[in-house]
């Protein structure tokens, strides 16, 4: 796979950003894309935009932003499968506080959430889900 050459200078935090943000934005898009289109319950919606943008998300860290990782695909999908799953459990935990105890529409609370719990995201599969040996 051949990526514009200038992408792979950024620095890994910046990779991270640039990968997690087009998850992101296709999370977003799905779970409004499921609640508007086929009225889908936001929480229920929210669990399918996950595994939309989960796939991408573990594309673009696996073969981008943590390309110099050494461990093998399947044992890096479990563990940021993992990590991803955890993220996402606060995400939806967040996610319905804002909604049904604060009263935040869901598409003001979601992108907040999403970026708080990327943070995390991005610290745990740096040092565990795709750590050097």
């Amino acid at each position: 796979m051949t990526i514009v050459p200038w992408i792979r200078r950024l620095p890994q935090v910046s990779l991270f950003v640039l990968v997690g943000g087009g998850a992101a934005a296709i999370h977003f898009m799905s779970v409004i894309l499921f609640v508007e289109l086929f009225s889908t319950p936001a929480l229920i919606a929210n669990v399918f935009a996950f595994l939309i943008a989960f796939c991408f998300s573990f594309s673009g860290q696996r073969y981008l932003t943590f390309s110099d990782s050494n461990q093998t695909f399947f044992y890096s999908l479990k563990r940021y499968f993992l990590v991803s799953v955890c993220s996402f459990l606060f995400n939806e935990f967040f996610f319905y506080i804002a909604i049904y105890l604060f009263h935040i529409p869901y598409y003001v609370a979601l992108p907040i959430i999403v970026l708080l719990v990327a943070i995390g995201t991005f610290v745990v599969s740096k040092r565990w889900a795709f750590k050097l040996t």
